[in-house]
This record gives structure tokens, sequence and C-alpha cells, in this order.
């Protein structure tokens, strides 16, 4: 549903918010004559929260504009069961489990897309006069040094922006899988995951190995997690699956 839509430095934006599973999307269009006219969201070096994930024709959204925009159902954002309970969710037992699965999780709220949007037509305007993108890389959360250094070696653009999983930063943990069944737990190995969009600090996630991607594809969904603080300063979470409700939950 358009939770609100309004015009910044002459570009249009749009709010959506999915009622159902407690997240936003933010958009912003592309008027034609624009450089960034029909070009592929991962071609476009922007900032913005989770990175762009969008970019398209909309009959929602606005026809005769191309739209880019990002999207606040990434691994590290919460879900606003109450905005869900607002706008009438069709399944609220279903939000309200994925609301428990991320309840430690900070959800971004109306205001903060509002916000996210008019960044990004910042970077475009910017883009538009010739220059770089308007924002410096901003490392949020904890990130150390190494971290950091990682970051600015790395050519995120070759990578297609993917995580890049720090191979040497590695510990054994705990995951817990979610089947029919109830809720099973597993040894895993944890890595180190640096992401292309620096606002979000690096995190430990699994080690997709053949065996535990065959016992995911048995129909289980799996949101495996390490709540020690052997690192201190880390989030120490992740999920992955391909069944339907992994579907809906992945970033």
């Amino acid at each position: 549903m358009i939770e609100t839509k309004g015009v910044f430095q002459n570009y249009q934006y749009v709010v959506l918010f999915d009622e159902n599973f407690g997240y936003r999307c933010g958009y912003v269009g592309i008027p034609k004559g624009h450089k960034l006219y029909k070009k592929h969201y991962s071609n476009i070096d922007c900032y913005c929260h989770g990175g762009l994930t969008f970019s398209d024709f909309s009959s929602i959204l606005g026809e005769d504009l191309w739209w880019i925009g990002f999207d606040c159902n990434h691994g590290l954002d919460g879900v606003d069961l109450e905005s869900c309970k607002k706008y009438g969710c069709k399944d609220l037992q279903f939000a309200e489990r994925m609301y428990e699965i991320k309840k430690d999780l900070r959800f971004m709220d109306l205001d903060d897309c509002i916000e996210e949007c008019k960044q990004i037509i910042n970077q475009i305007i910017k883009i538009w006069k010739g220059g770089h993108i308007m924002r410096e890389p901003e490392f949020k959360g904890y990130w150390s040094d190494r971290d950091k250094e990682i970051w600015q070696k790395t050519d995120w653009a070759a990578r297609d922006y993917e995580e890049l999983p720090v191979e040497d930063d590695t510990f054994e943990g705990i995951g817990y899988f979610f089947t029919k069944a109830g809720k099973e737990e597993k040894k895993i190995t944890f890595v180190k995951y640096i992401r292309p969009n620096p606002i979000f600090s690096p995190y430990y996630g699994p080690v997709y190995t053949s065996e535990l991607l065959e016992f995911m594809k048995q129909g289980h969904y799996c949101y495996p997690c390490y709540n020690g603080n052997s690192e201190g300063h880390y989030n120490i979470h992740d999920r992955f699956d391909d069944s339907e409700l992994a579907d809906l939950l992945s970033r």
C-alpha cells in the first residue's frame, strides 16, 4: 500500500508499506532525459538503506517515470508490527511470528524512509550535474580498523555489490533451524560478512556448506544465530532458506 508520496527538489518519491510483513520500501522517480533513466540499480552508485534493490517502470508508483528504490526487509531490519495492525494485516499470526524472530532489531519507520528518499534525490542531482555521490561512505555501527580497510580495498562493482565473506574470520556456533516439527539445533561455522553499504556494520552469518544447504532444501527455514559475546561489538545472526516462508523472510 502507498503510505505516503511527495516531491523534493522537483523529484517525486513514494513510500510503500507491506502491511502483511511489516516493512517499508522507498522509491524515487527518474524523469526521461536524466542520465539514470532506464539504468539498472546495480549500476547506480548511490548510497541508501541496504543499497538500491529496485529499478523499473511502475503503474502503481506512477507512469512515465523510471523508479529506483530500496527495501527495508534486510537481515538487520525489524518488523513494524503496530503498523501491520493499523493497516489491516491479512495474516496477523504470521506477522507476529516474524516480529518475535526479529524483535530485537530496529525497523525503518515512515520518517526514516522519507529521509532516505531525500538523500537519494540529493545524490542523483549530483550525478545529473556530473559529480559523484553526494554522501561520503559512512561507517555506522561497530567497524574495526581491519574491517574498514577490507571495505575500502574491495571493488564492490566488480562483485556486483554482493556481501564479502572474510574467510580467515570464523568461529563455531549454534544454528537454530525451524522445521514443521519444531526447533532443531545444529553446530555450524560462522564467518564474518562485510556489506557493500557501510551503514550496515559487519556481521557473522553461517558458512553455507553443501551439507547445510541440502538440509535447508528439505523445506526447513533457518535462523542461525549465536548470542555469545566472543566478539563483543557484533550482532551475530542471519537466516537462509528456499522454502515459502524463507522466501518471505529473505533479504
